[in-house]
């Protein structure tokens, strides 16, 4: 009786334990409560999709919905780091695509966050129609929104949308966050304004037409879109322009003749919306024509694949005022790159770590990619199938306090960590990794001196060296407004912390202007480490 008695006191005793630990886990979930609203009228934003990442995680934990009141709540979270994200259809997403970074969250053991606030800015709209000539509209024709950017240092235009013209010529482009725009009519074909030609002249045709009716994008008029605002009255009537061919045969392709693709760049950004990626196939016999060129500056590619392995070439054309032809290709399978990565110091590094890519800069790195390979533990590594260019070597994988103190090609330095490759073989590659690097400790605050979490924090090299896209540094400012930057070699900079900004905008230099006195001087010597406070800089369409 005694021993039951026991047993029956050991039961409930677990049972009480067990149930104390429910409770005392319980206890320790954390909540989260908060708002959406309009960032320009502060009115609520209901239905708004709130999600909620674990850190690190890439799929959404949780998603609600905002209420009519802008309100949102979720409970039961654990603690630990959480990133949200806020959107709706009329308002650029905060946390997601080209919009402001992920609001950072730190919640503590059964903490009740009650103060999130998501402002969100209204998208705007610009519409206009698109005339040819004799003021008849134009069916069908893509109208493109544009904003500037760089690719490895290279300006270009970058699709921030379009829409196609209906049967009275009119177009719409809407969901467009608030920025300056370069509006471009992309006519390209002869189904928009028959080829003409007058007797003695060149044929000439309708081309991508820029707002206020320029075929030039360096003569075009960018147009400034505020929060919220439909933008009318953007019409454009289409020009014609000399255009040419360009005309030429690929060789030593065999029976991959048919196969060959010739991919078509335009080195001016202007004449991305006609010529960007722009693909055909070669016929059986290895030639090929590209019709519809405006005069300027190309790099033609091909490339054909044969038992196997992939065959590439690639060469500038200047198009003038006559067309262009005989151009030859000759496919190979390309160089082979030998190299070897070593330490400037004693300090070890575990090289089997690290990948050493080129990055391509003269081709148009369409059809032909950046080439990339693995370190082997002693340093030594070996890339094939390298096309002749010019290319800029880069290192993923370092330590957080190391930079690229060094690159050779055989006897000579490469200044800007470029080198050629023309010759076969090409010299041996050696790249010198230091541990020396500096280091940046620091602060984001708001105008009213408290943290601001999320600003975008970027590192950007002295003038004279801003087309050395490895030299910028990109971080974001955590829930209480740190920011840490390793790893930066010697040299002078400014430091900047934007409240929203697109990506990479800091790269182009009208971007970048009117923002000089915002930045922070700061010189890094080898093993700094320097504390440095930043005020925000709040969104703002600069002026140019």
């Amino acid at each position: 009786m005694k021993k039951s008695i026991q047993s029956l006191f050991a039961v409930v005793f677990a049972g009480s334990v067990a149930a104390q630990a429910v409770v005392a886990q319980q206890s320790e979930k954390c909540s989260i409560q908060g708002t959406v609203t309009a960032a320009d009228t502060g009115a609520p934003v209901s239905k708004a999709e709130v999600a909620v990442f674990k850190e690190g995680s890439q799929e959404p934990l949780v998603v609600t919905y905002a209420d009519a009141s802008g309100r949102f709540g979720i409970k039961d979270l654990d603690a630990g780091g959480y990133a949200l994200t806020a959107e709706r259809d009329g308002y650029v997403p905060q946390g997601r695509g080209r919009g402001r970074g992920r609001m950072a969250l730190i919640l503590k053991p059964g903490q009740e966050q009650r103060d999130i606030s998501f402002r969100l800015v209204a998208t705007g709209v610009v519409t206009g129609r698109v005339w040819g000539e004799d003021s008849t509209p134009q069916v069908r024709v893509t109208v493109q929104a544009f904003t500037v950017g760089y690719r490895e240092g290279r300006q270009r235009l970058i699709i921030a949308g379009q829409e196609t013209t209906n049967d009275r010529g009119e177009y719409r482009i809407f969901g467009l966050q608030p920025g300056r725009y370069y509006i471009c009519a992309a006519a390209i074909s002869e189904s928009h304004g028959n080829i003409q030609q007058r007797k003695g002249a060149p044929p000439e045709q309708y081309v991508p037409t820029f707002f206020p009716n320029v075929n030039d994008f360096k003569q075009a008029t960018a147009v400034d879109l505020q929060p919220g605002r439909d933008l009318g009255g953007l019409d454009i009537t289409l020009q014609r322009s000399p255009v040419f061919h360009i005309r030429g045969s690929i060789t030593g392709a065999d029976q991959a003749l048919n196969r060959a693709r010739l991919n078509l760049d335009a080195m001016d950004p202007g004449y991305d919306a006609a010529y960007r990626g722009r693909t055909i196939l070669a016929d059986a016999r290895g030639n090929f024509d590209f019709g519809g060129i405006m005069p300027g500056t190309y790099v033609l590619e091909a490339m054909f694949a044969r038992e196997g392995s992939g065959y590439g070439d690639w060469q500038r054309v200047e198009v003038g005022n006559a067309d262009v032809n005989g151009v030859s290709f000759t496919p190979t399978t390309g160089l082979r790159l030998i190299g070897r990565l070593r330490r400037s110091s004693s300090n070890k590094i575990d090289f089997s770590k690290l990948a050493v890519f080129l990055r391509a800069s003269m081709s148009s790195m369409g059809l032909i990619e950046s080439r990339s390979t693995r370190v082997n533990s002693d340093g030594a590594l070996v890339i094939e199938s390298i096309m002749h260019d010019v290319y800029q070597v880069g290192i993923t994988g370092l330590p957080e306090d190391s930079y690229v103190e060094s690159v050779r090609l055989g006897n000579e330095e490469a200044q800007h960590r470029k080198i050629t490759l023309e010759s076969s073989p090409p010299e041996p590659l050696e790249i010198v990794v230091s541990l020396n690097g500096g280091r940046v400790d620091g602060a984001v605050n708001k105008d009213d001196n408290k943290p601001d979490s999320g600003a975008t924090v970027v590192l950007v090299p002295e003038s004279d060296r801003r087309n050395d896209g490895y030299l910028f540094h990109e971080v974001i400012s955590d829930p209480n407004g740190n920011f840490t930057i390793r790893g930066i070699e010697p040299g002078d900079y400014k430091l900047f912390a934007w409240d929203d900004i697109e990506p990479d905008a800091y790269r182009d230099p009208a971007f970048l202007k009117p923002y000089e006195h915002d930045g922070k001087a700061i010189t890094i010597h080898a093993k700094d480490r320097k504390t440095i406070e930043l005020r925000v800089i709040p969104s703002r369409t600069p002026v140019t």
